[in-house]
This record gives structure tokens, C-alpha cells and sequence, in this order.
């Protein structure tokens, strides 16, 4: 069973009704999933994608709890994800993700990394630190390709750096940051009223 088994079926349920599809198949084609993949999402053998899960959001257009937030990260990340959004608590301040920012990272981890006594630090020490491939590093600091969610959490956890909603929602793909960002505010602002509630 996945961490999806309690939330996300219910959310295919509503939506179905929602929209009116006559069949889980025809839902199916909606989302652009195949009918098994769904199938086995509502059973919870399976996770549905990233982007899929931000569309269901976007299609039902209700406000998110921070459960369904987290939810939408791939489960590799999700805990990580978990322990971050806590710390975040401003989506209106935090601006977009620059395309430069994670090329950045890597070189303020080289400095940490950096030794007084030696030279440069190759990025095989940097890929070694973070447990991700050489190659990695060496595309995304050409544009060519990007560092993988994980290897981003990673990077900024080495750093202490405090995720801002564009940072997180950076890791998803960009169809999945766009649904999330309309619903980041009125979960923070739900979020601030349980606290005020709970002093």
C-alpha cells in the first residue's frame, strides 16, 4: 500500500461526481492516465504522478489541507517535504525560483566543502555529498538537464537554507507548481486560523 491509500481515492470519488464522467475509464482519459493506472491509484497500489494529483487539485478547486499538500510530492521526498513546510509559514513574499539559484547552491556547498588547505573541489565531491551522479551536477550547471527533487532537498538541507513555497513547489513539474500555487495561500491562511484558534 502506498501513502496515498486514504486520501487520494476519496479525492477521485469527489471529482468523479464532480465533473460528472460517466466511468472511472473516462475520468481516466481526462487526467491522461491510462484506466489501470487510476484503478490502482483508487486501491492504493499505486501512487498516481505528480502532475496528475495537482490536476485532481486544480479540477475540484476546493482548499487543500497540508496532508494533501505534502501529498502531491513524489514519496521519496515527501518527509522531507513534511519537515520544511512547517518551517514555511509566508507564500505571499517568496518570489519565482531563478534558473541560476541551483546553480548557486552548488557552488556555496563547494565553499563549505572547500578544505583551507586544498584547491578547488571537484563536483565528484560535491555528487558524492549529495548521493547523486557526476553527470547530474555537470547538465544542470550546462542548462541541459536539472538536479533531481531529492538531490534539491538535499542541496538545501546541507545548506540550512528555509524553503519558501516557489523553492518547494520547484521540485514538482511545472504543470503540478502552477495547481499547487493556487491553493499554497488559502492552506497557509487555513493553517494560521487553526493557530489562532489553538492559543
Amino acid at each position: 500500500m502506498t501513502g496515498d491509500s486514504g486520501v487520494w481515492p476519496d479525492l477521485v470519488e469527489r471529482l468523479k461526481s464532480k465533473v460528472g464522467a460517466p466511468s472511472y475509464a473516462h475520468l481516466a482519459r481526462d487526467l491522461g492516465v491510462s484506466p489501470q493506472k487510476l484503478a490502482d491509484a483508487r486501491k492504493g497500489r499505486q501512487e498516481l504522478p505528480s502532475d496528475v494529483k495537482a490536476e485532481i487539485l486544480g479540477l475540484l478547486d476546493e482548499p487543500v489541507s497540508q496532508e494533501v499538500y505534502e501529498s502531491v510530492f513524489p514519496d521519496s521526498i515527501r518527509q522531507e517535504v513534511s519537515d520544511y513546510v512547517d518551517k514555511v509559514y509566508d507564500p505571499v513574499d517568496s518570489g519565482p525560483v531563478s534558473d541560476g539559484f541551483w546553480i548557486q547552491c552548488l557552488d556555496q556547498l563547494k565553499l563549505r566543502l572547500r578544505d583551507d588547505k586544498s584547491g578547488d573541489i571537484p563536483d565528484s565531491v560535491i555528487a558524492a555529498n549529495l548521493g547523486i551522479s557526476q553527470s547530474m551536477i555537470s547538465t544542470a550547471r550546462r542548462g541541459t538537464g536539472a538536479l533531481s527533487p531529492a538531490a534539491k532537498f538535499k542541496l538545501i538541507d546541507r545548506l540550512g537554507y528555509m524553503a519558501s513555497r516557489d523553492l518547494l513547489c520547484d521540485l514538482l513539474p511545472a504543470k503540478a507548481a502552477d495547481r499547487i500555487k493556487k491553493f499554497d495561500t488559502l492552506r497557509f491562511i487555513a493553517r494560521g486560523e487553526r493557530r489562532k484558534k489553538d492559543q
